[in-house]
C-alpha cells in the first residue's frame, strides 16, 4: 500500500508539468511488474521481511522536511543479495531572502540606472519531491554495497516569485530569475550505499546520490561504535548541494542570514532491533564561511 502511495505522488509530480515524459511512467510500470512477482519461500526458521520502511524529520532555523519511503526485496530477505525497489516522497518548507533588484522608478530609457538594489526581500517556499529507482544489493564479507538507479521529481514552490522584470541592453523588459532551483524538474538519479562492520564493535557508511532534477548532489559518511547491545552513537557529515545553492556560494548577493544547508557535522545515537531501527542526530549547518545553524533529524525503520 506504502509502494502505491509513492508511486501515486511520482505520477502526480510529473504529470502536472511533464505530460509527455514517457520514461517516467515506464520505470514506475517496470517496478509494479516486478514487485509484483512472487518471492522466494521462506525456510521457517527465519521471519520472511521483503520490505524496508521508514519515516524522518528534519528540521534547522529556516527549513523543516518530511518524508518517507520503502525498499522493497521482491525475490528475497531484505538482508539477503538481489534486485531492490525503492520509492520515496517528501514534503518541507523553508525561507531565504536576500538583497534583489528592481526596476528604477527615475529610469526614462536613458541617463540614470535602469535598476536598483533594493532592501531585504524573505520569500517562503514549499518543497516536494519523489523518487522511484531500481537496484542491486551486494554483500562481500563485512561490505554491504547498494546502487540505485531511476527518476527523481523535485518542485520548489517559491513565493512570491524570486524573478525581477527589468530592461536589457536594449531597454527591453526581460525577466531575471534569482533563484536557479525553482519550480518542477525531473531528471535520472543514481545513488550508492555502502556500509562496513568494522569488527563486532564499530560500523561505517557512506551514502552518495547525484540527480540532475535541479543538479542535485549529496553525501553522508558516518562512523559509529557500538556502546552496548542495540545501541550506538558517533559522529556524521553530510554535503548537500543543488544549482541554486551553487550560485549562492559564488555570489555574495544571495547570502542571507538563512544559512546555505551546503555542509553539516554533528552526532547521532541509533539503536537497533531485529526487524528495525530508530536514530537521532544533531549538529550544525552552513557554508562555514557566514552564518551556521543547528540542525536536528530523527529517523525509524522497521522491516516486514
Amino acid at each position: 500500500m506504502l509502494s502505491f502511495v509513492f508511486l501515486k505522488q511520482v505520477e502526480n509530480i510529473i504529470s502536472a508539468r511533464a505530460q509527455a515524459c514517457l520514461y517516467p511512467k515506464a520505470l514506475v510500470a517496470l517496478a509494479l511488474i516486478i514487485s509484483a512477482q512472487p518471492v522466494a519461500a521462506n525456510d521457517g526458521n527465519t521471519p520472511t521481511r521483503h520490505y524496508e520502511t521508514w519515516v524522518g524529520a528534519d528540521t534547522a532555523k529556516n527549513v523543516w522536511l518530511l518524508y518517507s519511503g520503502t525498499t522493497a526485496s521482491p525475490f528475497g530477505h531484505i538482508y539477503e543479495d538481489g534486485l531492490r525497489l525503492r520509492f520515496v516522497g517528501g514534503y518541507g518548507q523553508y525561507t531565504y531572502g536576500g538583497k534583489r533588484p528592481e526596476l528604477n522608478p527615475a529610469y526614462t530609457g536613458f541617463g540614470a540606472e535602469p535598476w536598483l538594489i533594493t532592501p531585504y526581500k524573505t520569500f517562503k517556499a514549499r518543497v516536494q519531491f519523489a523518487e522511484a529507482l531500481i537496484g542491486y544489493q551486494l554483500r562481500t564479507g563485512e561490505l554491504t554495497t547498494k546502487a540505485f538507479v531511476g527518476i527523481s521529481a523535485i518542485d520548489h514552490d517559491i513565493r512570491p516569485g524570486d524573478y525581477a522584470i527589468l530592461p536589457d541592453a536594449n531597454g527591453k523588459p526581460r525577466k531575471y530569475s534569482f533563484n536557479f532551483a525553482s519550480g518542477l524538474d525531473v531528471g535520472v538519479k543514481i545513488a550508492l550505499e555502502l556500509w562496513l562492520n568494522l569488527g563486532a564493535d564499530a560500523y561505517a557508511s557512506l551514502d552518495l546520490a547525484w540527480s540532475d532534477a535541479h543538479l542535485t548532489r549529496s553525501a553522508r559518511a558516518r562512523i559509529g561504535h557500538y556502546l552496548f547491545d542495540g545501541l550506538s552513537a558517533g559522529l556524521e557529515a553530510n554535503f548537500n548541494l543543488d544549482r541554486n545553492g551553487e550560485v549562492r556560494l559564488k555570489d555574495e548577493e544571495f547570502v542571507t542570514d538563512a544559512p546555505i544547508d551546503y555542509a553539516r557535522f554533528g552526532v547521532f545515537a541509533r539503536y537497533n532491533w531485529d526487524g528495525g531501527e530508530i536514530s537521532a542526530s544533531a549538529g550544525l549547518l552552513g557554508d562555514f564561511t557566514q552564518n551556521q545553524s543547528a540542525y536536528g533529524t530523527v529517523n525509524w525503520v522497521t522491516q516486514f
